[in-house]
């Protein structure tokens, strides 16, 4: 059974859209915390939602109540200029420059684990996530073991942990860029190829 996942839909209307409608698989699984975009994904996706499935979770690396951040918008920068930021800009890792005036969307957690479990996949052709920082924990949180991933593409996050993550102490070591190269060397030694694209990584599996 061909199975298509994506983490971080937003209204639908993407790249991953028309994949899935060229490819035309039979499990389709989309991972958007904001039930108040379930309309558009809906709409987005009506030639074939028999075979799509619509979760409003955040997948987490612990499941249970989380908050999701949505940063002020325009966003103020470091150097006195703005950042204008699109409704699809939120995150469960809300960085440094996001500042603390900001809102929240109070959802449930849910792992990479639980959502395949819940579907019973143990192995997906496509997988995609687009998550403001997030991408690198929900791949390393992966058990590659019970799932086989074929081609995974992730955003590329490219801010310095230690310049975008001191809020976290410690843990935000991991974070940024620390957690890209960490993701690019679990995936190499899993037997996958890198490609890098303007704001992405695909992963395919040899």
């Amino acid at each position: 059974m061909k199975t298509f996942v994506q983490i971080g839909t937003h209204m639908g209307d993407d790249e991953f859209n028309k994949i899935v409608k060229k490819e035309n698989p039979d499990l389709v699984i989309l991972v958007e915390p904001n039930v108040k975009l379930n309309e558009s994904i809906i709409e987005n996706y009506s030639s074939m939602i028999d075979c799509v499935h619509i979760e409003n979770v955040a997948i987490n690396t612990k499941s249970g109540p989380c908050e999701v951040v949505i940063p002020k918008n325009p966003l103020p920068l470091p150097d006195g200029n703005y950042c204008e930021l699109g409704t699809a800009h939120y995150s469960l890792l809300p960085m440094d420059d996001w500042g603390n005036d900001f809102k929240t969307i109070k959802v449930n957690g849910m792992t990479f684990s639980e959502l395949c479990e819940k579907y019973s996949v143990t192995e997906i052709d496509f997988l995609q996530t687009d998550t403001e920082g997030f991408d690198s924990q929900i791949i390393l949180s992966i058990d590659f073991n019970k799932v086989k991933i074929k081609k995974i593409k992730y955003e590329y996050w490219p801010f310095k942990s230690e310049d975008q993550y001191k809020r976290y102490g410690e843990e935000g070591k991991k974070y940024g860029t620390n957690g890209m190269e960490e993701v690019e060397s679990k995936l190499m030694s899993l037997g996958y190829k890198l490609f890098y694209e303007p704001e992405d990584v695909v992963a395919v599996l040899k």
